[in-house]
Formats: C-alpha cells, sequence, structure tokens
C-alpha cells in the first residue's frame, strides 16, 4: 500500500537523520507536546506495523509542524501522507490491524485459557478485514490483501480445529503433551508447517 510506504520512507528519513530527530525534539519541547519517537517496523510482522502506524498517527500534528518548517524538503519524502484524508485512511488501517495485534500479543501466551480463544481471536480479525461501503480504494486493497494473508496462514483454525489444538500443545513452548511419541508430534509438525508460512502485506 502506497500510504504505508510513504509513511514508512517519513518515519526511516526521520530516525535516521540527528538533525531531523533533533529538529522534532525541539518542536515536541516547543510546542509543549509529548515527546514522541517514530517506531520503524519490521516487515515481517504484523506487529511492528500495527507499532509504526499507530505512533505515526498520533505524531500527526508532529509531522506535520516539521513539515509546514521545511525541515522535511531535503529528504525528497512525500509530503501527501501527512494530508487529512490520508491520514484518516492510515487510521482506518491501524483499526483493521487492532485485532491482528491483539491476536499476536494474546496468541503469546501459554495457558488452556488462552489457547481456546484463538479461534475467536482469528475470527475477530476476519471481522475487521470486511469491506464497508465507505472504504475507498485504498482501504478496499489494504483489506483484500489482510484477509487473504490471515487465510492463508491461519484459516485451519476455525476449519481444523483439533489440528491447530495438537500443534499448540506439542509446541515446546507449551508443552502440556510431552507424552505424545515423536512419531506423533512428526505428523502433527508435517500438517501444521504449510500453514504457518512468513508472508509480508
Amino acid at each position: 500500500m502506497q500510504l504505508i510506504d510513504d509513511a514508512r520512507t517519513l518515519v526511516k528519513a526521520v530516525r535516521g537523520s540527528a538533525n531531523l530527530s533533533g529538529r522534532l525534539r525541539k518542536i515536541q519541547k516547543a510546542r509543549g507536546w509529548k515527546c514522541l519517537s517514530p517506531i520503524l517496523d519490521v516487515a515481517t510482522r504484523w506487529l511492528s506495523l500495527h507499532a509504526m502506524l499507530k505512533r505515526f498517527v498520533e505524531m500527526a500534528d508532529h509531522w506535520t509542524f516539521l513539515a509546514l518548517t521545511g525541515d522535511l524538503d531535503s529528504t525528497g519524502v512525500k509530503a501527501d501522507v501527512l494530508l487529512p484524508r490520508h491520514m484518516a485512511t492510515l487510521k482506518d488501517v491501524v483499526k483493521a490491524l487492532d485485532p491482528v495485534a491483539d491476536f499476536v500479543r494474546l496468541g503469546e501466551g501459554d495457558r488452556y485459557t488462552t489457547l481456546s480463544m484463538i479461534p475467536v481471536l482469528y475470527l475477530r480479525c476476519l471481522k475487521a478485514t470486511e469491506v464497508a461501503h465507505t472504504d475507498h480504494t485504498a482501504l478496499r486493497e489494504f483489506k483484500s490483501v489482510l484477509k487473504s494473508h490471515l487465510q492463508f496462514r491461519l484459516d485451519y483454525l476455525v476449519n481444523d480445529v483439533n489440528l491447530a489444538l495438537a500443534a499448540a500443545a506439542l509446541d515446546p513452548d507449551f508443552g502440556h503433551l510431552q507424552f505424545v511419541g515423536p512419531a506423533v508430534r512428526q505428523l502433527v509438525c508435517i500438517s501444521a508447517a504449510p500453514r504457518m508460512l512468513t508472508s509480508n502485506i
């Protein structure tokens, strides 16, 4: 999504420049704003994308003031991403990613109560990717890509719940079923592995 790429470019430019980072801190202090630092995502992790965009939107006024003072002119960064309509789109993207972030955080738990919630959390993720008639093209495309990635990697959580729970229970981080023989462990891992492939948005 071009807006995400533009936001990422701006974050990289500021984080990679001591001068721009210093200017940002001075502006924040002068305006009485909370001193926030931009967060850069890791391409293969949805949780970090969520963190980057959430902070980016939170700093909307900070970015705009930095642009108005001309500090971004030498970077070649497109300031279009700071337009209100584009910021509104990024807010909607963050909203779509909120359930995914919850899924990742809660899915790292090691209790049976957490395991039993995983299919429910996954369905919440899918619900957030439903396209509304008010969504414009960029947001529709993002939701479509997000939904396809979620389904490719995680659809077995609702279509093959026994496999999902077995794979989780056999994971060394859980260790609830250590008495199961190596052959059974291997069979479950082989069945689950294709669905665990990492992919980017």
